[in-house]
């Protein structure tokens, strides 16, 4: 509290008055400071005392909304804390105030993130907002509600409406958002606007990385994958660049880039290397080593299917088919719905000529089956399947679905041709049923 100095005037009684009571205060200066955050409002009156020890006239009462404020935003009453600030903007004019409101909201927003309530947290935030305008804070406290609840556009469409482009951090979580969200040729335009004003940012490379790959621009996403590793080696990223060079079929680059990682890597969890390896070596058809690291791959992790396909495909490109059904089992037991592992340990089964078996692993999964033409080779086992138990009806079905994909290829139009001839002949040789009219 501060006021006037009048002539002649040195000293003041100050009186805080609440609902417990009245204290008195002398101060030799015309300013009062409340240092303490106040539990309950306190009003105060100002007396001027003379010289000669008379008090003058009282000045009006002022009630101190804002320490009451402070208070009740530490004991986390946020929105009555904003109602006190309110009042006391009634009373005094302090620039600081509207700071204090927005740092209440914010808190708000904060408490309703904890209860799961993102709508309400949303709307704590643009009330913020209102105040003092969008910073960076609010912000960025906004995309991660967004994220959080998958949201991705409403978070684009929210930093569409700020300034994100001429603010570092707003920009890297747009680029972010848009990843997020599946516009990848979007996230290649904002990495390289990032690049221009900020230089190059690891995470956000990585993301530009990722969205390289993610439109099939393999040999762009190998060389920014590289540019990463060069600047600060890491397992994932470099994991990455092996995954990309096996897909771009640069077989030997990816075992020597895997090979490199067992040596560096040597105290982590190594099976998805030896897993790669693993699938590098089968197409390079050493067999015998894929083995080898499909095996490290189990050894380490034994919990997941890929690792025991990828044995049991080995083991049957080495012709060990008895290893190789064991290990095709074991797939299809982890991941059941899976209709590619169930295809080979179904086509595993009918090479031992347990056709019943086959077929009922076939049957397991055939809801999981792809609708395009990768789906080809399992309708033609399944054809095959139920052609050999006499379902000829249901293979006619099934090997209609691998000509429809492929209606040029002869070994299938032929398969078409015998099991259309087949349910002819089955249903010629069916008894005749008289049917009679009865009045």
């Amino acid at each position: 509290l501060s006021w006037e100095r009048s002539p002649g005037i040195n000293n003041w009684i100050v009186q805080a008055a609440d609902g417990a009571g009245t204290i008195s205060h002398s101060v030799s200066q015309p300013e009062y400071v409340v240092i303490e955050p106040q539990a309950g409002l306190v009003s105060y009156i100002v007396y001027p005392v003379a010289d000669d020890g008379k008090k003058g006239l009282m000045s009006d009462g002022v009630s101190d909304h804002f320490s009451h404020a402070r208070y009740l935003y530490q004991s986390g009453q946020f929105n009555a804390a904003v109602e006190a600030y309110r009042r006391s903007q009634a009373v005094i004019r302090d620039p600081r105030i509207d700071g204090e409101i927005v740092k209440c909201q914010i808190a708000e927003s904060d408490r309703f993130v904890t209860l799961k309530d993102y709508e309400n947290a949303l709307n704590e935030l643009r009330k913020a907002s209102l105040v003092q305008g969008t910073n960076t804070a609010i912000a960025l406290k906004a995309v991660n509600i967004y994220q959080v609840t998958h949201n991705y556009l409403g978070g684009v469409n929210y930093l569409q409406g700020v300034d994100y482009k001429a603010d570092k951090d707003l920009l890297e979580q747009y680029i972010v958002l848009k990843y997020l969200a599946g516009d990848y040729d979007a996230v290649v335009l904002e990495a390289d606007r990032y690049s221009l004003a900020y230089g190059r940012d690891e995470d956000v490379r990585r993301y530009l990385a990722g969205a390289y790959e993610a439109r099939g621009d393999f040999a762009d996403a190998l060389s920014a994958y590289q540019e990463l590793v060069a600047r600060a080696p890491k397992f994932e990223d470099e994991l990455k660049i092996a995954e990309l060079q096996f897909q771009m079929k640069q077989y030997r680059a990816a075992e020597s880039q895997l090979q490199l990682m067992l040596t560096r890597y040597s105290t982590q969890s190594l099976d998805r290397v030896r897993n790669l390896l693993g699938k590098c070596n089968l197409q390079s058809m050493n067999y015998g080593l894929a083995i080898d690291h499909y095996t490290a791959a189990i050894r380490i992790n034994s919990d997941i299917a890929e690792y025991h396909h990828g044995l049991g495909t080995a083991y049957a490109s080495d012709n060990k088919h008895a290893d190789a059904q064991r290990s095709f089992l074991r797939a299809h037991q982890l991941a059941p719905n899976n209709a590619v592992f169930g295809l080979d340990y179904a086509k595993s089964l009918e090479r031992q000529g347990n056709i019943e078996s086959a077929l009922r692993v076939m049957e397991s999964v055939a809801e999981q089956v792809a609708t395009n033409a990768t789906a080809v080779d399992f309708h033609v086992l399944f054809a095959d399947l139920l052609r050999q138990t006499g379902r000829i009806h249901e293979a006619l079905g099934q090997i209609t679905k691998a000509k429809s994909y492929h209606p040029d290829d002869f070994e299938i139009s032929q398969k078409f041709a015998d099991i259309s001839a087949e349910l002819q002949v089955q249903n010629l040789s069916r008894d005749v049923i008289e049917i009679r009219h009865v009045n």
